[in-house]
């Protein structure tokens, strides 16, 4: 069951967002691993991440791309309590913005929700470095992985992205670094 847009469309109040990146040493999961040290050269100075999520911190609803929870590999709305279920394990950032852009990114959010997970992206992005190509499969799909989700959410934008690129990214934009 999709939730409803919580955000009012026209306001001018500050709301804030949260990017939750997970850190991949934390549980020793093998995967978590790989992605952190393969995206490691293009980030330097990042911190070890390897998944993303963006909380919508009105209604404490958590959305990204996951291969974890429910099992069903797609996007996903998710309640905050159940993804920071181990909050030793995931930095968060922190952002205000116009509640009426917040409005939009919820929509944007909305409008993806169940797609499936985009495993032929990542290999096509990351192991072989066919971004062109990757984005332009990724569309004709509709797939999604963790970090394009949320960076779409934010801006728009379909981008490859990696967790590390992305924390790279939002802070340089003025996101704070919180602890859950």
């Amino acid at each position: 069951m999709k939730p409803n847009n919580p955000y009012l469309p026209n306001s001018t109040q500050m709301v804030e967002i949260i990017i939750w990146q997970y850190k991949a040493s934390k549980d020793g999961k093998f995967l978590d691993d790989i992605i952190s040290i393969w995206t490691k050269p293009y980030n330097k100075n990042t911190p070890p991440y390897s998944h993303s999520e963006i909380e919508f911190v009105k209604v404490n609803l958590c959305f990204s791309a996951a291969t974890r929870g429910d099992g069903k590999n797609r996007v996903r709305f998710e309640d905050r309590s159940k993804v920071l279920k181990h909050p030793e394990r995931w930095d968060g950032y922190s952002c205000y913005f116009y509640e009426a852009d917040v409005y939009e990114m919820f929509e944007r959010a909305l409008l993806k929700e169940g797609k499936k997970y985009y495993y032929v992206g990542i290999f096509l992005d990351f192991v072989m470095g066919f971004k062109h190509i990757s984005i332009w499969f990724g569309k004709k799909l509709d797939e999604w992985y963790c970090s394009l989700i949320v960076y779409f959410v934010l801006n728009n934008l379909r981008k490859r992205v990696s967790p590390r690129r992305l924390t790279r990214w939002i802070m340089e934009d003025g996101f704070v670094l919180i602890k859950p």
